[in-house]
This record gives structure tokens, C-alpha cells and sequence, in this order.
């Protein structure tokens, strides 16, 4: 059944690409890979029961293709940034001389999670070339916001049935005990997409003030169409993280004066929320109240305390959690991704591999204020990164199949704030035809 699927995807791939421009169909693949069917294709390796990063074994899954496909056709073309992938090369070399001396790497675990890692990493990478390719007329902004919103449109029926009984994407056994009364869209637990719309929000900002209009209005509905299925999939924290970026954006936007504008949208949000009021409520009620991730807190803490310069390895953290505490046995690591990957990694490891974060942190600071595109950019990161990081201190999954399109996005906007030599103004004529594709 699998590789009727993935012949059926080749076909249709190669159909696509030869319908489209190569970078419509490199955003397409991405985008589609990574936010609707991160499925695995093929595996090395015996699949045994396992909690982790990913899987036990080296798993080809649908987003590692696209990322490495992709990477290939930006090289052929010219368009590969590679001084991107030397920024993680500390990381690479680091997790070398950990695997010799400290890692334990005569199990297949450790390799699946530096595959893992390493199919993040070059996400980053190709999500920041593309960006850098972008110019004032490219249809680079049109097409990622076009396969967004196309994303978000498909879940939309995959969580309507869902809250009906009808579920084409089954959990596993665990996750339906637990959160079997939440919509799951195309994913394997309740909280993943709203984990993808969250970060989503990083470029579908910026894009609602693009130049172009008919990326505006695709950007705008991407938006809108995530809200049903976030509110449906019941994930507090996505929700809040979600709603907290939205309210940002719209109040501190730096061309937008009219009160009445600033107060429309955290006005909408607080109908949404009235009208959802039942439903959160019930998700309080039945929702687990802290209590369990404080526990699993103090567990992870415990194997921070012993392991914090070296990690215990990539995607081990459940054998080793399970020697000293009884929940791991049952799949339960640390719901916090700080924690979990300073326990994995080891401290300097987890900074050597999020260094991203800080700094586009400091380079968003620096164009704030900034009215043009790496300003729309800066701001949307900022006002995204306090629900990113509510997100990744409740729980783990950041580090699982969320993270290759977490770093993606994070090459995305990375590409848009690096300096760039400037591009000649587009004519009337030019402005039209980009217009008209």
C-alpha cells in the first residue's frame, strides 16, 4: 500500500512540475510534505515501540524527499545558499565528536534522530534560499501563499468529519485513549496543526502587506481558514498562541493609525472566543491541569541534572528517563522542548542548534520599525515568538515532526532579514504582468 501511494505521488509530482514553474512546484512539494501528509515512505531498520523525536529506525518520510528534492533543484539552478548550512556545521561537528565519545552510537536511535536533525537543518537551509531568490517580481510570495492557504483548506473537511466520528486519519491507540474526543486533521495527535498554523504565521503576516494583492487576499484567507480547525482541534495552547499573535500584529502594525482598525481584530477574536466559550470550557474541565507536566517536569530536570554537558543522544530520552521513573515506561517524556533537547543533546549542543532563534531574534529587533518587506518580517517574528516558545515550554512535540517546517519557516524569514543589494523598482508594465500570473 505504501508504494502505491508513493508511486502515485511521484507521478503526480512529475505531472506537476511539468504543468508548472519549477519553483511553484518546489513550494508546492514543501509546503504540502511537510503541513498536510509528513508520512513514511520507507524505513531501515526494525520499527519497535518508541517515543521520541521520531521514529526508532531511519524513516523516509514524504518531507524528507521534498527537502532533499528540493535542495537538489536549487543547486542545479544556482539558487542553493550554501554558507546557510555551514551556520549549523558547529552543531554537525559537535554531535561528531559526541558520538565517539559519549553517545551511544551502536543503536539505530541515535542515528534516526541526527537524520532527523539533519533533515531539519537542511529545511533551514532551503527555506532560506528560496527566500533570498524572492525579488519584487517573482511569483515566490503569490505561490507560498497560495499552497498555504490550499493546506489549510484541505484540513478543513478532515476536521469537520472528524467532530462527527468520521476519521480518515486515525491516532494511535494512546493518543485516542487520551485526546480521542479532538479533531486530529491529516496528523497523528490533536495539537500538531496547530503547531504548523502557529509558525505559519511568521510569513502569512508579512504577506498580508505585500505589494502584490492577490497575495495579500491569499494570505488573508490562509489565515482566516486556520481558525475553524485550531478552534476545533481544542489545543489551548496553540490557540492562545495563535490569538496572542494575531492581537500583536494587528495593534502595533506601524501604518495602521485608525483606532477603530486596531480594535477590529481583537474584537473578532473576542467573538470568536464567546461564541467557543463551551467548548474551552469543557477542554479545562477534562484537560489535564498542569499537574502531570510539573511531574514530568521534575523527571526531566532529574536526567538534567546527571546528563546536562553531554545529552543522553538524539531520540533517546525515554530508555534513559524509564531507569529512573516509571512514566517513561509508558511514553512519556517531558513536555517541555528546552528541557527535552538540553537532556538529548546537552546544553551546548541545544544552543549550538537553535542558535537561529536568537539570532534572528536580534536581527528583528534591529529593522522593528522598518516599513518595508524585512520590516513586515521582523515584526511578524517578534509577535510570533512568545506563543512559539508558550508552545515549545508546554510540551515536546516542537522537536518532532513539526521541527523540519519549524526550521524551514526560520530560513524563510532568516532569507528575508539578511542584507540584500538593492533591486531596481518594477515598471507599470512589469507590475501588470507579475499581476496577471
Amino acid at each position: 500500500m505504501t508504494i502505491a501511494i508513493a508511486a502515485l505521488a511521484v507521478v503526480a509530482a512529475i505531472t506537476f512540475w511539468v504543468l508548472t514553474s519549477t519553483r511553484e512546484f518546489v513550494i508546492a512539494l514543501l509546503v504540502l510534505s511537510m503541513t498536510f501528509l509528513p508520512r513514511t515512505l520507507a524505513a531501515l531498520g526494525e520499527n519497535v515501540w518508541h517515543v521520541g523525536m521520531t521514529a526508532p529506525i531511519i524513516a523516509i518520510r514524504t518531507y524528507t524527499v521534498a527537502v532533499i528534492l528540493s535542495a537538489l533543484v536549487l543547486a542545479v539552478l544556482g539558487r542553493f545558499r550554501w554558507g546557510f548550512g555551514w551556520a549549523y556545521a558547529p552543531f554537525f561537528a559537535y554531535a561528531a565528536f559526541m558520538l565517539i565519545f559519549f553517545w551511544d552510537g551502536t543503536v539505530l536511535r541515535t542515528w534516526a534522530g541526527l537524520v532527523h536533525l539533519g533533515v531539519a537543518t537542511l529545511a533551514f537551509v532551503v527555506g532560506a534560499s528560496l527566500s533570498s531568490w524572492a525579488n519584487p517580481l517573482s511569483a515566490d510570495s503569490r505561490s507560498l501563499a497560495r499552497w498555504l492557504l490550499i493546506s489549510a483548506l484541505v484540513q478543513i473537511p478532515i476536521v469537520l468529519l472528524q467532530t462527527v466520528g468520521i476519521q480518515l486519519f486515525p491516532t494511535d491507540s494512546a493518543t485516542e485513549l487520551y485526546e480521542g474526543d479532538r479533531a486530529n486533521g491529516s496528523f497523528g495527535h490533536p495539537s500538531t496543526w496547530g503547531k504548523f498554523v502557529t509558525l505559519s504565521l511568521m510569513i502569512l503576516l508579512p504577506l498580508t502587506r505585500a505589494a502584490d494583492s492577490g497575495t495579500r487576499r491569499l494570505a488573508f484567507w490562509a489565515i482566516a481558514a486556520t481558525i475553524p480547525t485550531v478552534l476545533l482541534s481544542a489545543s489551548r495552547a496553540n490557540f492562545l498562541a495563535v490569538i496572542l499573535t494575531l492581537v500583536l500584529w494587528a495593534t502595533f502594525l506601524p501604518t495602521m493609525k485608525n483606532l477603530g482598525k486596531r480594535l477590529l481584530v481583537p474584537a473578532a477574536i473576542g467573538i470568536v472566543i464567546l461564541l467557543s466559550l463551551d467548548l474551552w470550557i469543557g477542554r479545562f474541565e477534562t484537560g489535564e491541569d498542569g499537574s502531570t507536566r510539573a511531574y514530568l517536569l521534575s523527571v526531566g530536570m532529574r536526567i538534567f541534572g546527571d546528563f546536562w554537558p553531554t545529552g543522553v543522544g538524539p531520540n533517546s530520552y525515554i530508555p534513559y528517563a524509564a531507569t529512573v521513573d516509571r512514566t517513561a515506561l509508558d511514553g512519556w517524556p517531558v513536555h517541555n522542548t528546552f528541557v527535552f533537547a538540553i537532556d538529548e543533546l546537552g546544553i551546548l549542543g541545544a544552543a549550538l542548534f537553535f542558535w537561529p532563534l536568537i539570532w534572528l531574534l536580534a536581527a528583528s529587533i534591529k529593522r522593528f520599525g522598518r516599513l518595508d518587506t524585512s520590516g513586515d518580517f521582523a515584526r511578524a517574528y517578534l509577535f510570533t515568538l512568545p506563543g512559539v516558545i508558550f508552545i515549545a515550554w508546554t510540551g515536546w512535540g516542537m522537536l518532532a515532526e513539526t521541527l523540519p517546517y519549524w526550521l524551514f519557516v526560520l530560513g524563510v524569514v532568516c532569507g528575508q532579514l539578511r542584507p540584500r543589494p538593492p533591486v531596481e523598482t518594477p515598471t507599470v508594465d512589469q507590475r501588470r504582468r507579475l499581476a496577471s500570473r
